[in-house]
């Protein structure tokens, strides 16, 4: 649940500011036209850039990679998650909302281990999509999004499972 890339303008092309635990995030092109290899820079509060990535495809990839990372940092360091929160989606990767009775009103799963929310789930097969139209209809779950949540409410780059 990455928040979506936002593009800001800087005179060099393009560049991408997105937010993971509350820290701000830069991506952008390494050549003066953005493109070529892409990079990541955290942005501290007192305004100072350090770069923590580089050489990566797309916007896209940094920012995942931007989340792996801090994830495995923060797990490395010893801040646990305090609960996981699941959610599905089909074969094209449509977000799914779960309708069991122990969803939440987003249909996600929350649960204190990866463990509990995947038994939740066992034998689901379906959730519902929304369309555009505001039709909801039925699609097989293909795969499961597991996010650890921390303490201060940072949620953590998934770990898929597919069904």
């Amino acid at each position: 649940m990455l928040p979506v890339l936002r593009e800001v303008p800087d005179g060099k092309g393009r560049k991408h500011v997105f937010w993971h635990g509350g820290e701000e995030y830069r991506t952008r092109g390494q050549w003066d036209d953005g493109s070529g290899p892409w990079r990541a820079e955290h942005v501290s509060t007192d305004g100072r850039h350090m770069g923590v990535l580089n050489d990566q495809p797309n916007a896209e990839v940094v920012q995942s990679a931007v989340a792996s990372m801090v994830t495995a940092v923060r797990i490395i360091s010893g801040d646990r998650p305090v609960h996981y929160i699941a959610d599905a989606g089909n074969r094209l990767g449509d977000e799914l909302r779960l309708d069991v009775p122990t969803a939440d009103e987003q249909g996600r799963i929350r649960e204190k281990s990866e463990e509990d929310v995947m038994r939740r789930l066992t034998g689901v097969t379906e959730g519902v999509r929304r369309l555009r139209t505001g039709d909801e209809h039925r699609e097989t779950i293909a795969f499961l999004k597991v996010y650890p949540v921390f303490t201060d409410g940072c949620i953590g780059q998934p770990q898929f499972a597919h069904l």
